[in-house]
């Protein structure tokens, strides 16, 4: 949770390099968050595709149709990754070459049946987050609900990749309202998503300040 709020930092590996330092007051392996922060990064991207490619796949846009071959190209190649022993060879692979001792890593199909699931509801809670509060600044029809959590998701994993932008500021409202194109009309689909960014970083700031109250209660 204190780790979270440096995602601000420009360069995108900054929350990663906090769970590293804080870490170590916790004896955990330094190499091992390395480890768990790709397989988190996969299964995050992994999820959001899914809730993009329905998106393009349900609700197409001629703006980014041509887009869908990448996503499942992507999708596909993600899902090799997550083979446990392609992903434990990787992993180790990776450590080798920066003069690491590989990490015992024990991954089964299960486990990562239910990580999956696990970021796709949370993927699917956000989103649902966010069509709340578009439907309190417009008045949007329910039957757009679909749209609306799925374009979002997949607008998140566009800023999410663009590494150059600290959590996608700027990218992910632009995908956003490329996304929901005519069927949402333009102030509302800017005034949600700016409005949504601004919720999400005041969720981030209390994620810290809870995460520091826990570790002085723990103390």
């Amino acid at each position: 949770l204190r780790a979270q709020i440096a995602r601000y930092i420009p360069g995108g590996v900054w929350d990663v390099a906090g769970r590293m330092v804080l870490g170590r007051g916790l004896n955990i392996p330094t190499r091992a968050i390395p480890a768990s922060a790709s397989l988190e990064i996969v299964l995050q991207v992994l999820s959001a595709a899914l809730f993009l490619l329905f998106t393009l796949v349900v609700f197409p846009s001629p703006q980014v149709r041509g887009y869908l071959p990448l996503i499942l190209a992507a999708i596909a190649a993600l899902c090799v990754l997550l083979i446990p022993p392609v992903f434990t060879r990787a992993v180790n692979t990776a450590l080798r070459l920066v003069r690491r001792q590989p990490l015992p890593i024990r991954l089964r199909f299960r486990d990562l049946a239910r990580l999956l699931a696990l970021y796709v509801l949370a993927h699917g809670l956000q989103g649902v987050g966010f069509l709340l509060f578009a439907r309190g600044l417009a008045s949007l029809p329910w039957q757009d609900a679909p749209l609306l959590v799925s374009s979002y998701v997949g607008a998140w994993l566009v800023g999410y990749v663009a590494v150059f932008a600290p959590t996608g500021i700027g990218v992910r409202e632009g995908a956003l309202v490329l996304l929901l194109g005519d069927r949402v009309a333009f102030p509302a689909a800017a005034g949600a998503a700016l409005g949504y960014r601004v919720w999400l970083s005041l969720r981030d700031v209390l994620a810290a300040l809870l995460g520091w109250a826990l570790v002085r209660l723990g103390s």
